[in-house]
């Protein structure tokens, strides 16, 4: 990756984070997922990204393709949200990876998502549950640390 490639990476990661983060959120309860690991988790995502290639996204509920594929990803409902846990809907987007995942297309299903099992001030696990046609479907995410950064695995 490129130097210009890099600065402009973390430049737009810092804007999206400065964005993000509410006034007063010092004294806000633990929160969900933050780029930064000095300190607690400081903000209710809008969205939220899964696998290094996005092959799992959480956007706002009821976003459409047309929506997002011009960039208005809605903002995850959180319904919930306390010292010991956090709910909210959303739509769950998942690369079928045919003919394979760069070409692949994404399908959506309503999805409820569940933050719980705090330690440190931060929330460790998170489910999302949807249904894929009749079938109850639901994934298992814990919070795991790489070098500095924090993601969901």
């Amino acid at each position: 990756m490129s130097r210009r490639a890099i600065c402009a990476f973390g430049l737009a990661a810092a804007l999206l984070l400065a964005a993000a983060i509410p006034a007063g959120a010092a004294s806000s309860p633990p929160r969900l997922l933050r780029y930064d690991d000095t300190t607690r988790f400081v903000v209710r995502p809008a969205t939220l990204s899964f696998g290094a290639d996005g092959g799992i996204l959480v956007l706002g509920p009821g976003v459409s393709p047309s929506a997002a594929h011009a960039g208005h990803d809605g903002h995850i409902r959180w319904t919930s949200w306390n010292a010991t846990s956090a709910g909210g809907r959303g739509t769950v987007w998942m690369n079928q990876c045919r003919p394979n995942c760069a070409a692949g297309n994404y399908v959506t299903y309503p999805v409820t998502l569940q933050a719980f099992q705090v330690s440190n001030g931060r929330y460790t696990r998170l489910t999302l549950s949807y249904r894929r046609g009749t079938q109850p479907k639901l994934l298992h995410y814990r919070l795991m640390r790489f070098g500095s950064f924090f993601g969901w695995q």
